[in-house]
């Protein structure tokens, strides 16, 4: 029960590696990528190499430091990147296993990393990055941000064993794109903008679609995942992305997110994203209650995202919808209105999470005081680690479990599931994956709470 996603079966290359190692080889160094999703680790392998680099979300932050003290133990340099360590830069730093610490997007600095050590020069001009001289911590200032992202080389797709990966779109075979970093919307509950900023720097068109290109000449996938957190914000570049696609004649089913605003607002776009090959839209829904659409500064209404979802329908695109529960002041008449909502709103798919102050996010400082858990691996949309205002750990948990089954034990949930059985279709089934593993997650939290909490 790593997080929510690994949860839908929801595994990915991991494009932030693949972009660094893709620089660094650039720029005369070798490299192998490792992904513990995918195959384990040989600890042995580290002598290798003189420099481990290990890159960690908030949930996995425990792993992280005990796979930065096995390379301790061998004597290599260790330095850590991604949202957490951005953010708690000091404690990464004090384990003593890690050397220097990465904040922000890390391509150029890596680099610039990896030559200090090979002419044997301190880090002190290097922007971004936290590391300890003598017993002191040193703060670099800056955040790693990539001005112009179409300049990086791609990812470096053959360094990752890229058929393992079980993601499907349309019941291809699916690998991810990023076509654009940073976001303007600064929601409460995200740490994108504080991590690659507000501004949002994109992609053009012909770079992108040139990638997906070579992927599919490649072999090294059928199906696209754009993993951007704003696809749409351009309608003019999704417009000609769609365009490129269909003048190359390139046919792949594809599944992207959106706001669902930008949707209502540009139907055309829809169409468009339809005819070249759209079969999916993940949509950030995250309630039924306008009120905690408000708190969570989403700048969006539930009227809008059900205009949005029947505006996907009428195209033929499956909307994704995300919601998340246990809002600061939500109640358990609320957090069933919005199980209610994503009923009403017949969306194909269903994800369910609990609100997680991460690190990072405008959520985690204003809560910080009310977090109960230390337990950072806990920290995966599956647990309840603040005081809640009105609500008890199991009384949300169970409110989870209860979103999950209500959702997918739908009559009409039920019989397409049996339809798509019979016409050998089996694409559908990752929902119910969804189902079983949470309702096992909800029994195991109900009755041995100690197993969870």
């Amino acid at each position: 029960w790593k997080s929510a996603y690994s949860s839908l079966n929801i595994f990915l290359p991991p494009l932030g590696l693949m972009y660094i190692a893709g620089m660094l080889r650039q720029n005369g160094h070798n490299v192998r990528i490792i992904d513990e999703n995918i195959e384990p680790i040989d600890y042995d392998e580290f002598k290798e190499y003189d420099l481990v680099g290990i890159s960690s979300d908030t949930c996995r932050y425990p792993e992280a430091v005990s796979l930065a003290k096995e390379a301790k133990k061998r004597g290599k340099i260790v330095v850590m990147g991604g949202f957490h360590t951005t953010f708690l830069d000091d404690d990464a730093i004090k384990t003593g296993f890690v050397d220097c610490v990465v904040r922000g997007e890390g391509e150029e600095i890596m680099v610039q990393i990896a030559e200090a050590l090979e002419d044997g020069r301190t880090f002190n001009d290097i922007p971004a990055i936290t590391y300890k001289e003598k017993s002191k911590i040193v703060r670099n200032p800056g955040i790693g941000i990539v001005e112009n992202i179409d300049k990086l080389p791609y990812p470096a797709r053959d360094l990752i064993k890229i058929d393992q990966y079980p993601t499907t779109v349309a019941g291809k075979k699916a690998t991810s794109v990023l076509t654009s970093r940073g976001c303007p919307f600064n929601c409460s509950f995200c740490a994108v903008t504080k991590f690659s900023g507000i501004k949002w720097r994109a992609r053009s068109a012909k770079s992108i679609v040139d990638e997906i290109q070579t992927i599919l000449k490649k072999g090294w996938a059928k199906a696209i995942v754009f993993v951007d957190d704003n696809f749409t914000l351009s309608v003019k570049r999704v417009k000609e992305i769609c365009r490129l696609i269909k003048e190359r004649a390139l046919k792949f089913p594809w599944w992207c997110m959106s706001r669902v605003d930008t949707l209502v607002k540009n139907p055309d776009m829809v169409e468009e994203m339809a005819s070249a090959g759209c079969k999916t839209v993940f949509l950030g829904l995250e309630s039924g209650n306008e009120d905690t659409l408000e708190d969570f500064n989403k700048k969006i209404s539930t009227n809008t995202s059900e205009k949005a979802v029947n505006l996907l329908r009428k195209f033929g695109i499956t909307p994704y919808g995300s919601f998340i529960i246990g809002a600061l002041g939500e109640t358990k008449e609320s957090i069933l209105k919005t199980i209610e909502f994503s009923k009403k709103l017949k969306l194909g798919i269903s994800q369910f999470s609990i609100l997680t102050p991460f690190p990072g996010t405008d959520l985690f400082n204003s809560i910080k005081e009310r977090i109960v858990e230390r337990d950072w691996s806990k920290f995966d949309a599956l647990h309840l680690v603040f005081k809640h205002d009105k609500l008890s750990r199991k009384q949300v948990h169970k409110l989870l479990v209860k979103a999950y089954a209500s959702f997918y034990s739908q009559p009409r949930i039920i019989f397409k599931f049996f339809k798509d059985i019979l016409k050998g279709n089996f694409k559908f089934l990752s929902g119910l994956k969804i189902f079983f593993r949470f309702l096992k997650a909800g029994i195991i939290r109900l009755f041995y709470p100690s197993k969870i909490d």
